[in-house]
């Protein structure tokens, strides 16, 4: 009998350890697989700075954009991959999941070159907030022109009552609820681009858009000026444009962290799958705007394509508004969120203990107020704001400051 007992019990110890190794195995198992990877990509890259397209490609023309679009996608997926990289490497430094110096688990641009340098790190939070400050800003005036356009409300009004309506629900809404929120407004995206498309391509083929000939003079069209930097006065450089549109290494750190360090193949070909989803968008977007306008020169001269479109027959325009109001509502809620985190983390870090419930709120007013007052400035403010984002805060955040960091890491 004792030696049964020994027996037994070292069986039921081997079985607890066994049975807590399983256990912490099974916790440290990555959570995401590739597919949802892929969703997280693209649904990083399509935003309110899809409504942007119309305005450029009519002016250059198809094939002009198409190229940018692709050679701009290409720069954005190579810098991709080397920023999987870098998070991968910086996320096995610190350790899955773990806090060390008081630093948390999850990984992002700042963090990643917190390790080369206070100055660094100190340029890309002011380079993120700039980012997050243009694009919402960009958002709020779409968002304006449309209610402008649709039901007629004075533009400043556009500017502050949703804005403030918006802010409050991102905040302080039931976080599912809010999660359902952006789930309905991605459905809205998709399912007005899906109407758009079918609804230019049957009107093709029943000849109600427009003759074929004239769709192929259109399609013709080759302006290669935009494209260039040295562009003349009266237009303006696209390219910009472009990379803060296709642009998704906000989403590159979370989905290394949700695949786990050891999967960086995995992560590249999320990478790579998922930001071509935004292009292939972007082209039938391209081609559906022009398809359904009547030339070039009409476009420069109408203005906003967007709105041109709201301005039309219900079976263009309601697809475009569902389009408009899923693509700016996903942008505003993740942008207001992201930077009252970020607002939040800056006033923390110089307050210390004095921070309050109050100063919290505070930062989410200011993530709220400030885009809502520079929006006020006027409905030009769209197009450049973007361009600016693409030209400086998404290069650098996004494309230099990754391989820069991957080169130092991998001496390291």
């Amino acid at each position: 009998p004792p030696l049964r007992q020994r027996v037994v019990a070292a069986a039921v110890r081997g079985w607890l350890e066994k049975n807590r190794q399983d256990r912490q195995s099974s916790q440290s198992l990555p959570r995401a697989t590739v597919h949802d990877s892929v969703a997280i990509i693209s649904g990083t890259a399509v935003g309110g700075g899809f409504l942007a397209l119309p305005s450029v490609s009519g002016p250059m023309g198809l094939l002009p954009c198409v190229v940018g679009l692709c050679a701009v996608w290409l720069f954005l997926t190579l810098a991709g991959l080397v920023y999987a990289e870098a998070a991968a490497r910086t996320l096995e430094l610190r350790g899955a999941g773990r806090r060390k110096d008081g630093e948390e688990g999850a990984v992002s641009v700042v963090s990643i070159t917190r390790r080369f340098g206070r100055g660094l790190s100190a340029l890309c939070g002011v380079l993120f907030a700039a980012q997050m400050y243009a694009v919402l800003t960009a958002q709020v005036v779409k968002f304006s022109a449309i209610l402008q356009c649709t039901i007629g409300l004075p533009y400043v009004l556009g500017c502050v009552l949703p804005s403030a309506l918006v802010g409050w629900f991102s905040f302080h809404a039931d976080q599912r609820l809010v999660e359902r929120a952006n789930t309905l407004l991605t459905i809205s995206l998709t399912g007005g681009f899906v109407a758009l498309v079918a609804k230019t391509v049957a009107g093709l083929l029943q000849g109600e858009c427009a003759q074929w000939g004239g769709l192929a003079r259109r399609l013709a069209f080759r302006d290669w000026g935009p494209l260039l930097p040295t562009v003349q006065p009266a237009s303006a450089w696209v390219v910009p444009v472009f990379l803060n549109m296709l642009s998704f290494g906000q989403g590159i750190p979370f989905v290394v962290e949700r695949l786990g360090a050891d999967r960086v193949k995995d992560a590249r070909l999320a990478i790579i799958i998922g930001s071509a989803v935004p292009l292939l968008m972007s082209v039938l977007w391209a081609f559906t705007c022009i398809a359904l306008r009547p030339s070039a020169a009409v476009v420069a001269a109408a203005g906003d394509p967007v709105l041109s479109m709201l301005r039309g027959p219900a079976a263009v325009a309601v697809p475009v508004g569902l389009l408009a109001v899923g693509a700016l509502g996903t942008s505003l809620i993740s942008s207001y969120l992201s930077l009252g985190q970020f607002a939040a983390d800056a006033v923390r870090s110089v307050a210390g203990r004095r921070w309050t419930k109050q100063g919290q709120a505070a930062s989410g007013v200011a993530a709220v107020a400030l885009p809502a007052v520079l929006a006020c400035s006027g409905p030009d403010l769209y197009l450049p704001l973007l361009a600016f984002s693409g030209a400086f805060p998404t290069t650098v955040l996004y494309c230099l400051v990754p391989a820069l960091a991957t080169a130092l890491l991998r001496r390291a």
